[in-house]
């Protein structure tokens, strides 16, 4: 893996094996911890909270999930 890609399995907590069930739990029990509204630190919330939206977006569809497993 590229030193400089960001581990998306990482940032949702999940093998990379995982089914896309078990990709959807982890993004929404993430996004219930740190969404911003729930947090007083605000930036560091929504920094995270993109962070994880951008990481499900890529692993939640096939064909991302494929080209980025690739790469």
């Amino acid at each position: 893996m590229n030193e400089n890609k960001k581990d998306l399995y990482e940032i949702l907590g999940v093998i990379d094996s995982a089914e896309s069930v078990v990709i959807k739990a982890s993004y929404k029990a993430l996004m219930m911890i740190y969404h911003p509204d729930r947090n007083k630190d605000k930036e560091y919330s929504l920094n995270k909270s993109i962070e994880i939206s951008e990481a499900y977006k890529i692993l939640i569809d096939p064909d991302k999930r494929r080209n980025y497993d690739i790469k």
